[in-house]
């Protein structure tokens, strides 16, 4: 069991699987949770299937397996909608994780749909270094850690929601330093 970060005061947050049946008279309404119930946070699917029934993978921050509120998200996880499968990567101890931004990986097809096929980008903060780096995992092997870890010269305090474009907007600079 984990500590209670927040002495369970804050509830979990779950990731819920909601079907919406309309076919009769009285619409039905489910809502069930899955990943195993585990506490998770800031879901995404790949950005090239938003909307889409059939999407199979949902990545997201992983906080703990207990379902319960009680730690900063510690590690990144791969849910397929498809099997049940949960995969995760779990950050060292005292490093925590932000939200993940999903990068399709560039194809000569984009007919393909394989949903994997993308890269993940996450800030992290490592507690004890007392900076912060970049992440970039393989969508398929997320369980694998990453593949790269970038380094800042300091932190980056804690910020939500980030994006990506494969276009430069503006000047390139030389580095500085």
């Amino acid at each position: 069991p984990i500590s209670l970060y927040d002495d369970g005061k804050i509830n979990p947050t779950l990731l819920l699987q909601t079907t919406i049946e309309l076919g009769s008279k009285d619409a039905t309404v489910e809502r069930v949770a899955v990943a195993d119930g585990a506490c998770i946070d800031h879901p995404h699917c790949d950005p090239r299937f938003d909307g889409d029934t059939r999407v199979r993978y949902v990545y997201m921050s992983f906080c703990n397996d207990e379902g319960v509120s009680g730690s900063p998200p510690v590690g990144y996880t791969r849910w397929d909608r498809q099997t049940g499968e949960k995969v995760v990567w779990r950050a060292p101890p005292r490093n925590f994780c932000e939200e993940l931004v999903i990068i399709p990986r560039p194809r000569e097809s984009a007919s393909t749909r394989d949903e994997a096929d993308v890269w993940l980008a996450g800030m992290v903060f490592d507690a004890d270094a007392g900076r912060s780096s970049l992440v970039i995992l393989d969508g398929d092997r997320i369980e694998a850690g990453p593949v790269c870890r970038l380094w800042l010269k300091d932190h980056v305090p804690h910020g939500l929601h980030g994006c990506f474009t494969p276009e430069l907007f503006g000047p390139l600079r030389a580095a500085v330093g």
